[in-house]
């Protein structure tokens, strides 16, 4: 019992130093004391900071008097009770037996039978019968559990399966709890993105700001589906750029199975009018399109109705350019002629075009010789790792020169600078954390610095050049002068679909489920979110199960203060680039390995190119001289 004390309370006071720890890109908290406020905290603890998350812990007081469920052993807990129970009218032994016929998925009826006189006493559910005593706790329990951890009610018969438990409720039992839980989760999730706009309206305008006042308010769009290309199943969110938190999310979906079905059997027109009449309010299908317009379509609808439900402006627009959302908004002028939706955008996104570029240049140059004879890649040319470094330090030109357009202008062009033959360091950031060694021997009064190793010659420089120029275009990188990113739409997106898993057949119904408890776990953590989810849907909410959440909530903390923290991440970039250096060297070793259909019989038969060596089928003439 010592023991027990000592652990929880060193728990108690991590969680408290972790809830206390500033991290980068915090947001001012009006409901804070000034100097709390002033505080830079994670993402994650910013949302999910409440009192229970530091005073919860387990009572020892109420340990003889336990609540919620346990695993119990049959066979064992018949032993127990026969070694200690007898009948109250005759003093023979009992029995423990299941009225298989009442059993209702996980719940079952219990009764003690006297092996003697027969005596039944009163019988009894294992599960208690909430609300108004058309379901079991337990069994809608499971299906938002199941649910949570991205499975179904097939998964539900294989754990039930391997503990020797009985099966959970049918299918079609499943599917109406799935909707039950979809429709509650759709009401709180509701109240967490209003009470997350009301913040947005705090931050941006004080605490007594009127809740029926027009803000303002920076949001980042972003979509993503199921599948690419072919997904029945998609969403849009707009994230908060204040707060971090989700304002709106708009589900889309290309498929119904009811109609599909309904319109495999033969019906007249009359029927299928009926049919449509009947079945419109719960229809999920409400795309009509490809999975690639669905992005452009739900930012359509975020914006039409964000006066409405919110009071918000969504201004600016931050967005990644990879779909015509923002063109769909500013052709619709959803706020009239007048206002006019200014566009911003995703650092992350820009940097990763550097990258994108440089190896789509090597992939269309492969086998080409450039003006000194040479191939584009290999040693001392444009290696993986080189272009890695290359789109690392075009991110650091944007980030550390946030609000300075000509210093991202300069500090993109000294990339190319910085790695040729003539080495002119002049155009690299200054000052002791600059990348190049050479600025920061002059800001340091040290010399340490050497030469790159393998510069680029400048025939690869002139081939690489056009891309710095084009991606140094000022009205390019005027759009990052803020430096926002898209990172909190990717971190929902990966809640959601850890809900809902991407390698499984998934129903709109669990999809839509797994996407209004991803908002209201995103906004406001486990514990907050389950507590009302729980009340709402008619299961227990008890100590035990407020304890779990809340030892979930100061993980996701923990985590997050640590990813955040400088030197963590320097370390991830350095296993990042020797793992690379790593696979370069393999490469060269080894050569060609993996080839879609290059070594087949066909392939090592057919004439080559006497130039490239590749197949001359489908070669083109002329490339590779």
């Amino acid at each position: 019992m010592g023991r027990k004390k000592v652990v929880r309370k060193r728990m108690s006071e991590e969680s408290k130093i972790i809830l206390k720890e500033s991290a980068s890109g915090g947001w001012r908290n009006p409901t804070c004391h000034e100097g709390e406020s002033s505080r830079m905290q994670g993402a994650s603890a910013r949302k999910i900071l409440k009192d229970d998350l530091s005073s919860s812990s387990d009572s020892e007081g109420e340990e003889m008097v336990p609540a919620g469920y346990r695993l119990w052993n049959c066979g064992q807990l018949q032993d127990s009770i026969a070694k200690t129970c007898a009948c109250r009218a005759c003093g023979g032994a009992v029995v423990l037996v299941e009225d298989k016929e009442k059993r209702r998925g996980w719940a079952s009826v219990m009764r003690w039978a006297c092996t003697a006189c027969g005596g039944v006493p009163e019988e009894g559910w294992t599960s208690t019968s909430r609300k108004t005593g058309k379901f079991f706790e337990i069994n809608r329990a499971s299906v938002l559990g199941m649910r949570a951890i991205g499975r179904g009610n097939t998964a539900a018969e294989k754990l039930s399966a391997y503990l020797s438990m009985p099966a959970p409720v049918a299918h079609n039992s499943w599917r109406l709890h799935s909707q039950a839980l979809g429709d509650h989760a759709r009401e709180t999730a509701q109240e967490s993105m209003n009470s997350a706009a009301l913040r947005v309206k705090q931050v941006l305008r004080g605490s007594d700001v009127d809740p029926g006042e027009i803000v303002d308010c920076g949001v980042t769009i972003d979509g993503s589906w199921q599948t690419r290309n072919l997904s029945k199943h998609g969403f849009v969110a707009a994230i908060s750029v204040d707060t971090g938190e989700i304002l709106d999310v708009h589900y889309m979906c290309t498929t119904c199975r009811t109609c599909d079905n309904f319109q495999k059997l033969p019906h007249t027109t009359a029927e299928e009018v009926e049919f449509q009449l009947k079945h419109f309010e719960e229809c999920p299908r409400n795309h009509e399109g490809s999975a690639q317009a669905m992005e452009a379509e739900g930012a359509s609808v975020l914006y039409s109705r964000s006066m409405e439900l919110y009071g918000l402006r969504y201004n600016p627009f931050v967005g990644d350019g990879d779909s015509s959302a923002f063109r769909r908004v500013q052709q619709e002028q959803p706020y009239g002629p007048d206002i006019e939706i200014r566009k911003e955008e995703c650092i992350g996104h820009i940097q990763k075009r550097m990258g994108t570029r440089l190896r789509r240049l090597v992939a269309r140059n492969k086998g080409v010789k450039l003006s000194d004879g040479k191939g584009l890649q290999g040693a001392g040319r444009l290696t993986m790792t080189r272009i890695d470094s290359m789109q690392t330090f075009y991110g650091l030109a944007i980030r550390r020169n946030i609000g300075n357009l000509d210093g991202m202008v300069r500090e993109t062009q000294a990339i190319t600078r910085h790695y040729s033959e003539l080495a002119d360091h002049s155009y690299c950031p200054e000052g002791e954390s600059s990348w190049c060694k050479f600025q920061q021997d002059k800001a340091c009064g040290t010399t340490t610095h050497r030469e790159v190793e393998k510069p680029l010659p400048p025939a690869v420089i002139e081939v690489v050049q056009p891309i710095i120029n084009e991606l140094a275009d000022p009205v390019l990188l005027a759009g990052c002068l803020r430096g926002l990113t898209q990172n909190q739409n990717e971190s929902f997106h990966s809640t959601v679909w850890t809900m809902v898993p991407k390698d499984s057949y998934q129903s709109s119904n669990a999809v839509t489920l797994g996407l209004y408890m991803a908002v209201m776990y995103f906004n406001d953590g486990l514990c907050s979110s389950n507590e009302k989810l729980f009340h709402s849907a008619g299961i227990e909410f008890n100590k035990l199960t407020k304890n779990c959440f809340v030892k979930l909530d100061r993980i996701r903390i923990s985590t997050c203060s640590k990813r955040e923290d400088t030197a963590d991440k320097e370390n991830r970039r350095g296993r990042k680039r020797q793992k690379l250096q790593q696979l370069d060297a393999f490469r060269k070793v080894e050569g060609d390995t993996y080839k879609s259909g290059e070594f087949s019989q066909s392939s090592r038969n057919a004439p080559k190119c006497t130039t490239c060596k590749k197949p001359r089928k489908g070669h083109k003439k002329g490339l590779c001289t």
